[in-house]
C-alpha cells in the first residue's frame, strides 16, 4: 500500500502488534470513534494476514487502501511528531512494494523486516527465508 500508513501495518518484533497502531493517536477519540478505529485496525490486520500483499489483485489493493485511508481520516490528528516510535526493527505485515519489501524475492517467500534508525535516517530491508 503506497500510503503514509505503511509503517502502521507493521509491528516491532519485540512488542505486541498493536503497539504502533495504538501509539500513533495522541489525542483521545470520542467513544464511538474508539470503536470504529478498533474495527478498522482489526480489518486491516485481518486483510494483511490473508495475503501480506504478495499476489494481491487490484481489487484487494483498492480495498486495503480504502481501509487505511478510512483509518487515517478517523484517527484524531497527532499533537506531536511520533518519529521516535518508528525506531527499531519491524516485521512487514502488508506491502505492495517491490521485493524483498513484500516478503518475496525470486522463488523465495519469507518474513520481510524493515529496520529503521531514526537518528541516522537510515533504513534497511531484510528477508528471512525459512522462518
Amino acid at each position: 500500500v503506497c500510503s503514509p500508513s505503511f509503517a502502521f501495518l507493521s509491528f516491532q518484533t519485540s512488542l505486541p502488534c498493536t503497539r504502533l497502531l495504538n501509539a500513533v493517536s495522541v489525542e483521545t477519540p470520542a467513544p464511538d470513534d474508539d470503536v470504529r478505529i478498533l474495527e478498522l485496525k482489526n480489518s486491516i490486520l485481518r486483510s494483511a494476514k490473508e495475503n501480506k500483499g504478495i499476489s494481491t489483485t487490484e481489487t484487494e489493493k483498492e480495498s486495503m487502501n480504502a481501509l487505511i485511508i478510512n483509518l487515517e481520516t478517523t484517527t484524531p490528528p497527532l499533537t506531536s511528531q511520533p518519529i521516535d516510535l518508528l525506531e527499531g526493527t519491524w516485521r512487514v505485515r502488508y506491502s505492495t512494494a517491490p521485493p524483498p519489501s513484500n516478503g518475496r524475492l525470486g522463488p523465495f517467500v519469507g518474513t520481510a523486516l524493515q529496520s529503521l534508525d531514526v537518528t541516522s535516517r537510515i533504513y534497511a530491508n531484510e528477508l528471512l527465508v525459512g522462518s
